[in-house]
């Protein structure tokens, strides 16, 4: 079984730059293995890349596919078939790896992979991009607060989030409202395929930070709810930055170009997760790359 605390997520954006700038995969290993770091992929990330193929920059996703291809990443199963076997283990105590192993041998990953980086594109993968576009917009549009959000305004302030979440969660223990709270969030991000009944909220509540995908699905909507005004919901990107936090849920770092959502929402929704900040400078006739770790900075 991998050990959750040597894999990394890899951000999109992080395959992006270091495949523009022509940075081989080997060469993002070998920094990854100097802090014996395994390379992670959440299958969200190969939908944005594929996005790319039918639109703005078709050669450009072909390459980071076959920079995927040559980094040989761990896959993470998606977070749908995740909240399923942590609701199983919930009420039956199973065990799961959540690693694909090997992802040439695994649900046509590595096929899918090959088909990319040579610019082939099924009519079976646009059809799935399309669910997983309509997916996104649907919890969009579907999204709902789940809380009073006037009366927590006025009683945390703008940078108070992290104790209006550890107030939830301990209230939960005793307040059935907002264990419903907690049985709405998954029902929904499940298409109401996982329904837990009051005694397993109960139970999750007690030992939250045994789910790490359950748990961070639950401070998602919190964290939607604390800075979304009630009538109007996050935008599109919230809901993909959202996507991207829940895949890494099962790693012990997270790898991203962007600041902002490491020191802001991974932080908030997903504060046992390890932000690293990729950084890129381009001199003359060379490129220069490394991963700067912003703990502290952020904490």
């Amino acid at each position: 079984m991998i050990e959750r605390n040597n894999a990394v997520f890899i951000d999109t954006n992080v395959i992006s730059h270091l495949t523009k700038s022509g940075v081989s995969a080997e060469n993002l290993n070998r920094l990854l293995s100097n802090r014996r770091l395994k390379a992670a992929l959440g299958f969200f990330t190969l939908y944005e890349i594929s996005v790319n193929l039918k639109t703005s920059d078709p050669k450009h996703a072909e390459h980071c596919y076959g920079f995927i291809s040559e980094l040989n990443p761990l896959f993470i199963l998606p977070h749908w078939k995740l909240r399923e076997l942590e609701i199983a283990q919930l009420r039956s105590n199973s065990e799961f790896n959540a690693f694909i192993l090997d992802f040439t041998d695994q649900d046509g990953i590595g096929q899918a992979i090959t088909y990319f980086s040579k610019g082939i594109f099924p009519k079976n993968v646009q059809i799935r991009i399309q669910e997983i576009e309509h997916d996104i917009k649907l919890q969009k549009d579907s999204w709902i607060p789940t809380v009073h959000q006037e009366a927590m305004r006025k009683r945390y302030k703008k940078n108070e989030f992290l104790k209006r979440r550890d107030d939830f969660f301990r209230s939960s223990l005793e307040c059935t409202t907002h264990r419903q709270a907690i049985i709405d969030a998954i029902k929904q991000t499940t298409r109401d395929s996982c329904i837990i009944t009051d005694s397993e909220a109960l139970l999750l509540v007690k030992n939250i930070d045994e789910y790490p995908i359950l748990r961070t699905t639950i401070n998602n909507f919190l964290y939607f709810d604390f800075y979304t005004n009630q009538d109007k919901a996050p935008s599109i990107e919230k809901f993909k930055d959202s996507t991207q936090i829940l895949d890494a849920s099962y790693c012990s770092h997270f790898l991203s170009h962007e600041k902002g959502l490491l020191k802001n929402h991974l932080r908030e929704v997903n504060p046992s997760i390890k932000p690293l900040l990729f950084y890129i400078n381009k001199k003359v006739g060379e490129v220069e790359f490394d991963i700067i770790d912003i703990l502290e900075e952020v904490s």
